[in-house]
């Protein structure tokens, strides 16, 4: 009897501390590592178009000279509700608080002067061999205006290809597997721009998928890719003023440009198709890679199908 109770007392103790299954079959789902992929995209792509079509309501249409300050406005709002929407989705799916797009100011500033960096190195190269030509631009007029709409654009792409993408598939996969199909992905994604071609979209995928993957791999937080990818896209049209993934920017500090083969200038995609880019943002990976190898960031090959 007294060693029947003495058990009893015992599982009484231990139960509590132990895991307990899921309850519900939305319990369950949230494990499931497909399904995690699919609600936070899904949640993300909706607040990307309603939020914008909402906010047009309250914006005049050209030529009135409060539309730009108000659609950059819009663009910045829309960045803020992003984060916000990212962040309840992981509370609801994870149940933990989204560490990952939590402000860190010296990434940010790091990467932005990276990725300008990169582009600048670029533009020097094809200028030292004779395919560049730089003349005035529209000024600084604007640049203000359009930096907010990079930014919008940078952060819906880091939202879902690193944040998303590549955090739940690394968790499941290993960060082998994450880096070639967010890699991949990204590169199919921007096929649907203006002047793509299968060059451009393998360029895409080695240079920036590469290159964004392992800069949140090293971190585990989006603000040094996010950093990354807004000063390459903004210098490279807003400063340089070539076209940015096959979309030609309106005001611009400088026009360049660009004659020779495709493979040299990236064509009517612009220099993000170059050979040169490919060459730059695979060395950048290379700095990256070895950095992440070296505070043991890489996460082993596996495969899960659920996560905790």
């Amino acid at each position: 009897m007294i060693h029947s109770t003495q058990n009893t007392l015992e599982d009484m103790t231990v139960s509590p501390s132990q895991p307990r299954p899921p309850s519900t079959l939305w319990d369950r789902m949230t494990h499931w590592t497909i399904w995690r992929i699919f609600i936070m995209a899904l949640m993300l792509l909706t607040v990307v178009i309603v939020t914008p079509r909402l906010l047009d309501f309250g914006i005049p249409r050209e030529p009135s000279p409060w539309h730009p300050a108000l659609v950059a406005l819009r663009n910045l709002l829309v960045a803020g509700a992003m984060v916000w929407v990212y962040s309840l989705s992981v509370k609801l799916l994870e149940r933990r608080s989204s560490t990952e797009v939590k402000p860190r100011l010296l990434n940010f500033v790091s990467g932005t002067l990276i990725g300008t960096a990169l582009i600048s190195v670029v533009y020097l190269v094809l200028w030292m061999a004779g395919h560049a030509v730089f003349a005035l631009g529209t000024g600084t007029t604007g640049l203000g205006f359009a930096l907010a709409g990079v930014l919008g654009a940078v952060l819906f792409e880091e939202l879902l290809l690193r944040a998303i993408l590549f955090r739940i598939v690394e968790q499941a996969f290993g960060t082998t597997t994450a880096v070639i199909f967010s890699a991949v992905i990204f590169g199919l994604l921007h096929g649907m721009n203006h002047g793509a071609t299968l060059m451009s979209d393998v360029a895409i995928s080695l240079e920036a998928g590469i290159l964004l993957a392992l800069a949140y791999s090293l971190t585990h937080n989006l603000w040094l890719a996010v950093g990354i990818h807004l000063g390459w896209n903004f210098a490279e049209g807003s400063i340089y003023g070539a076209a940015v993934s096959g979309t030609a920017p309106i005001h611009t500090l400088m026009r360049t440009s660009l004659t020779g083969t495709p493979v040299l200038t990236g064509g009517t995609f612009g220099p993000e198709a170059s050979i040169v880019s490919v060459v730059v943002c695979l060395f950048a990976s290379g700095v990256l890679l070895l950095l992440v190898l070296r505070r043991h960031r890489w996460v082993p090959v596996g495969f899960r199908l659920t996560l905790p």
